[in-house]
């Protein structure tokens, strides 16, 4: 029995993977664009988690916590969204899509502020729960990169307010 062989060409891979974007374009997202896609990821992550009845009760109360600042936010984003389309005498259903809208948008940022540093505390105590981390090890580090990533960017957001105020 005869065996067939045959070289494949080589093919050139011209896909940018997203860790290697130039950095031109991931400078240009706004704070207010970093923070939708960190809350995103936080949702995602929020709707793993199960059955809280086996925790004790402050670390039931910190996820139901969790829960109601997701919420919270969603809220916000979606109010500021409907009121960006009254002014703009736009009628339709808000979607994903909409909150383009929101990346400039400073009256959405200094709501949303409010929340997130609600959130940055909880996360933080979250952190130190040895119960959650126990019970939720790859979520626990997920949630820790999240609060990273938001931290990072209050500090960014914060350091460019300073940097304008000042000039």
């Amino acid at each position: 029995m005869g065996s067939c062989y045959t070289k494949k060409p080589k093919t050139e891979n011209c896909d940018i993977r997203l860790n290697e974007k130039p950095k031109e374009e991931i400078e240009k997202k706004t704070e207010n664009q970093l923070i939708l896609e960190q809350y995103h990821r936080l949702s995602q992550l929020v709707e793993l988690i199960g059955n809280t009845d086996s925790l004790n009760h402050k670390t039931r109360e910190r996820i139901n916590y969790l829960i109601i600042i997701r919420s919270n936010i969603s809220i916000i984003i979606q109010h500021q969204i409907k009121k960006q389309f009254k002014q703009l005498n736009i009628s339709k259903q808000v979607n994903l899509d909409d909150e383009k809208i929101l990346f400039q948008d400073q009256e959405f940022s200094q709501r949303v502020l409010q929340q997130i540093n609600k959130l940055i505390n909880l996360l933080d105590s979250l952190q130190n729960d040895q119960e959650f981390e126990n019970s939720y090890p790859i979520l626990s580090f997920s949630l820790i990169e999240i609060n990273e990533s938001i931290k990072s960017i209050i500090h960014q957001l914060l350091e460019t307010k300073t940097r304008n105020t000042s000039i």
